[in-house]
């Protein structure tokens, strides 16, 4: 497994990094244990996290995790060999005021994040910013993260994690209960009660937050149309599209692509094109 790790932005307070993983092997890695603490962000890719109990977490662009200083772990590729992360290093005395005097060890494994945070995500990352806005980013996702935390991981079922997976690579695809289910081979009442009682969303829920996770990647290139994004993600309209955008994430499309066209960040955009 080589991991590379580029410092984005690195304030004293808090330092971003973004973090490659390439490997060839499958299967589940030897222990580790983080050296700091840290909150982790897959942006693209997924693994999974094992814990020392033998339960795990399908780690995708919709949660955070909290990587304990000096708590075990191990970590597994379901759907190749490769994952892009966003690591937030915040400073120690500050995690502890976020923790109201705990640990991260203490505070759970990870969060499904909400919308707004993943927006403030992609602008840590697609962009060049002055240390305030940094440290107010940042801190907005710890918080959020934090706030949303659940404590121990869980074992998935397989074929919730592959419609995770499908939904995740395919938004734009107009997918039916019916086609998630054949994919798996499960019945589709088996399929929309399980994937509700492990994730906590609809399947509906989580194949709209895929769309607009994809939405707010394409978002950053200006040659694409708004409207056009709308179509390409299976929105029935452009004002469909605004409408769930912006009850998702407190903005419209129009609003992210003009914040994201002040110091963007070319090199590594061009990186993730």
């Amino acid at each position: 497994m080589t991991r590379t790790s580029t410092t984005l932005h690195d304030t004293g307070i808090v330092r971003v990094r973004y973090v490659t993983c390439r490997t060839k092997d499958l299967g589940i890695s030897a222990i580790e244990e983080p050296e700091r603490d840290s909150i982790v962000m897959p942006v693209r890719g997924a693994f999974r996290q094992h814990d020392s109990r033998s339960q795990e977490v399908l780690a995708d662009a919709n949660r955070a995790l909290f990587f304990a200083a000096g708590r075990p772990l191990r970590i597994s590729h379901p759907a190749g060999g490769c994952d892009d992360c966003l690591v937030l290093d915040v400073a120690g005395e500050v995690l502890r005021d976020a923790l109201n005097g705990g640990s991260l060890r203490d505070a759970g494994t990870h969060a499904l994040l909400p919308m707004r945070a993943i927006v403030s995500r992609a602008l840590l990352l697609r962009r060049v910013a002055d240390p305030l806005e940094v440290e107010e980013r940042a801190l907005e996702i710890l918080a959020s993260a934090l706030q949303a935390r659940e404590e121990s991981l869980c074992r998935k079922s397989p074929h919730v994690e592959a419609v995770q997976l499908a939904f995740l690579e395919h938004p734009g695809r107009k997918w039916t209960l019916k086609s998630a289910a054949s994919r798996v081979a499960v019945s589709p009442y088996h399929l929309a009660r399980l994937f509700r009682a492990e994730t906590g969303l609809s399947m509906h829920a989580y194949l709209t937050r895929a769309r607009v996770l994809r939405a707010i990647e394409i978002l950053f290139d200006p040659d694409d149309d708004v409207t056009s994004i709308a179509y390409e993600l299976a929105f029935s309209s452009h004002s469909h599209f605004t409408n769930v955008f912006r009850r998702l994430t407190g903005i419209t499309p129009s609003d992210l692509r003009r914040r994201a066209s002040v110091g963007l960040r070319t090199n590594l955009t061009a990186s993730l094109a």
